[in-house]
């Protein structure tokens, strides 16, 4: 008999209610455990994949393996890529790589979301320009790409609406909606008040006269609210094709009169993506733009004062950004971000 059968044997004792257990079969029995527990672990792992992670991983093999789409192929790799998937699990934790968005990584590759203090050598060249008629090159080989701030005066010329005429009964008409009440629709709102917690609920103590100031920003997430809002906009002229405009928009809105300036709040907003343009509609606001570290160090920070139908643009990636609206009349200011893959 081999070791490997001895090491599996049981050793009987002359009574047969008693079995001993040598220290190998004990240790072998632990191994297949271990076994049983790790299938266990990856099959309710696989359980829980959606179909959109069948769908690529379905996309990742036919890349790997240079086959090009068909309708039969790809339906017979949704059907059975999650049963495949959970018979390698308990191999090869191919979950790891699943999530990578490179199978293989490049050794020249460098991140450009992490900040250097070469990149800070920017800081140099800003001026704090105001500009009109800005061409698209203009626009990316100066500013974007250097990551420049820069004030744009004639962006809303060729807007659906006139900001001369535009007022807080534009977003009243919207927002007052009972279908827009669900704090859930906006992926960011603040009122600087815990009472309130949706645009409908501020612009409703608004219309009814109970607040004597307000103040308030959110993002617009859900679809339809955020469609409702580029009615009133256009894209800036002034970007490039590269910038692709996300969905979302975002809303300022404010009043206080001149004796509540300092119960004007400042508004810290952390924008996503690329790029971030800024346009007041009306009133005034103030934005300040300090450097994200290490450029914190060595950049100054930025001040602006928005009028009606001035733009701001800036790059999040260097910069951050802070507003305060202007008491003594109803402010408001619109936004959005926009998104390219690297600069």
């Amino acid at each position: 008999m081999d070791d490997t059968r001895v090491k599996k044997r049981l050793i009987k004792d002359k009574k047969p209610s008693m079995v001993t257990w040598t220290s190998d079969v004990i240790t072998d029995l632990k191994s297949e455990m271990t076994v049983l527990k790790k299938r266990a672990y990856y099959a309710n792992k696989v359980q829980h994949l959606k179909s959109s992670d069948s769908r690529k991983w379905m996309d990742c093999v036919n890349q790997m393996s240079g086959i090009k789409r068909s309708a039969p192929n790809n339906i017979k790799i949704v059907k059975n890529g999650t049963t495949l998937s959970g018979k390698l699990l308990p191999y090869w934790d191919w979950t790891t790589e699943f999530e990578k968005d490179c199978l293989i990584e490049n050794p020249y590759f460098v991140n450009d979301d992490v900040m250097t203090e070469e990149d800070c050598e920017v800081c140099k060249k800003i001026s704090g320009a105001r500009l009109k008629n800005v061409s698209q090159d203009e626009m990316t080989n100066r500013y974007l790409f250097n990551a420049i701030p820069v004030v744009v005066t004639d962006a809303t010329n060729d807007w659906p609406v006139d900001i001369q005429t535009f007022d807080l009964d534009n977003l009243k008409e919207i927002y007052l909606d009972t279908k827009l009440s669900e704090p859930e629709r906006y992926c960011t709102f603040d009122a600087f008040n815990p009472e309130i917690e949706s645009p409908h609920q501020l612009f409703a103590l608004v219309e009814d006269q109970k607040l004597d100031h307000w103040q308030g920003y959110w993002e617009n997430c859900e679809p339809a609210t955020a469609k409702s809002i580029r009615k009133f906009y256009r894209r800036p002229y002034f970007l490039p094709p590269m910038a692709e405009a996300a969905t979302e928009n975002w809303i300022f809105a404010a009043y206080g009169s001149e004796n509540n300036e300092t119960k004007m709040q400042w508004e810290y907003v952390s924008f996503g993506a690329s790029a971030t343009w800024i346009t007041q509609i009306k009133g005034q606001s103030q934005i300040i733009l300090t450097a994200t570290a290490p450029c914190d160090r060595i950049c100054k920070k930025m001040s602006a004062t928005l009028k009606p139908g001035e733009t701001m643009v800036f790059v999040n990636r260097l910069w951050n950004f802070k507003r305060r609206p202007h008491p003594g009349q109803v402010s408001i200011s619109l936004a959005a971000t926009v998104g390219w893959d690297q600069i």
